[in-house]
């Protein structure tokens, strides 16, 4: 025999990444070993005897064959437990079981989703249980479609998926959801009956051998699911959904500037008294990135919107009689930090004028409707963590400034 001696070793990164996929392959192997010895199995032995006559040996005595044929133990468990963290108001939402065969032969599963439960904040609807197509333990709709586990071997594991619509809800509320699988098929005096395909009527029971089928034995626990109890056929377990959102609140306030009469010293909300009104969108801190569409503001028909503020929109041209000014910009914008804005000064501002106008620079008055188009308001802005136009993330604001005239 020849051998070769190696003269050096492998990178220690190189070893480690062997020795990592041995261990995969081997946990896999694992997995998949069959439990027990399987159903309609015979299991044969015989007796022999030596025995020797006046100091002659003589020939073995041996019995007939005891035999007899391994029964069925009906065993499973449903794995879960988990977290999965899902947008409000959003549909074919997936949290992942697990579903395990820990019977000695091949089996099918019935699965059965449930989600008004006790203990959580809101129920969780339109569930489904979709079997893991392709074992990656991804959800896709396309490839995701069998509804029961069909023929999964003794000692394997199946990834299932329960498939729900989350209500709308706020930030870290969370739904339970419970998946129940039932062991369906059927046997004969030989064994297990494969119907590949299509999932078999029967949830096995309690027997007694005969020559007709084996026996059958129920071996599983309860599980967390009504209806699931010890040695039925059955187990359930729960994930937890837990939703993730903005934290958006919208406020609106109203400064009187001047009126005609005072200027801005006493001044009274008359008819010609100038109002300036701030409407924010806040994200609160500790919620999720939100991407802002519009908003709109009806304004009352006993105001009117000033469109020759100019500057800061603090304080009219004319302070003491409090007339318009003639300049041709109505609208500002503002936020707390620097960022790309839009409208007539856009760049890396904390603040930017709009124009009554021009549409497409982002804000507008189309009586009564003031309304704001935050793509246009808050472009793109990869430098300060906004990748997408009108994005406002945790801890972020915008604010919106105008002013009305009192008829």
């Amino acid at each position: 025999m020849k051998y070769i001696t190696q003269t050096s070793s492998p990178p220690k990164s190189l070893a480690l990444l062997v020795g990592a996929m041995l261990l995969v392959l081997t946990s896999q192997s694992a997995l998949a070993v069959p439990v027990g010895t399987p159903v309609g199995t015979t299991i044969s032995n015989t007796a022999t005897l030596g025995y020797s006559v006046s100091g002659f040996a003589q020939p073995d005595v041996i019995s007939a064959a005891a035999t007899f044929v391994v029964d069925e133990k009906i065993n499973l468990t449903v794995g879960g437990g988990i977290t999965t963290g899902v947008p409000a108001n959003s549909t074919a939402q997936a949290t992942a079981f697990t579903v395990t065969n820990n019977s000695n032969s091949p089996l099918d599963f019935s699965l059965a989703v449930t989600s008004a439960l006790a203990g959580d904040n809101f129920d969780p609807s339109a569930c489904t249980a979709f079997v893991d197509g392709n074992a990656n333990g991804t959800y896709e709709s396309g490839t995701d479609t069998a509804t029961f586990v069909d023929e999964l071997p003794s000692g394997d594991t199946a990834t299932v998926f329960a498939v729900c619509t989350i209500p709308v809800g706020t930030n870290s509320q969370t739904g339970l959801v419970g998946l129940t699988a039932t062991a369906r098929g059927s046997f004969n005096a030989t064994g297990y009956i494969a119907t590949a395909a299509s999932l078999n009527a029967t949830t096995p029971a309690e027997t007694t051998a005969s020559g007709t089928t084996v026996g059958i034995v129920l071996a599983d626990v309860a599980g967390t699911e009504a209806g699931d109890g010890l040695r039925d056929a059955r187990h359930s377990g729960r994930n937890t959904y837990s939703i993730f959102t903005a934290a958006l609140t919208v406020t609106k306030s109203a400064v009187l500037l001047c009126d005609p009469f005072n200027g801005v010293v006493n001044m009274k909300n008359i008819p010609g008294a100038m109002t300036q009104w701030s409407v924010t969108v806040s994200n609160g801190a500790g919620g999720s990135a939100a991407t802002l569409t519009t908003i709109s503001d009806a304004i009352s028909a006993t105001l009117a919107i000033d469109p020759g503020q100019v500057g800061s929109l603090t304080a009219p041209t004319n302070a003491a009689t409090c007339v318009a000014g003639p300049g041709p910009l109505g609208f500002r914008v503002t936020v707390p930090v620097a960022r790309v804005l839009g409208g007539s000064a856009a760049g890396s501002s904390t603040s930017s004028f709009f124009t009554t106008t021009a549409t497409v620079d982002g804000v507008d008055f189309s009586s009564p409707n003031v309304t704001a188009t935050f793509a246009a308001i808050l472009p793109v802005d990869g430098a300060t963590g906004h990748a997408t136009a009108g994005l406002l993330n945790p801890g972020e604001s915008v604010t919106l400034i105008f002013n009305t005239i009192v008829q």
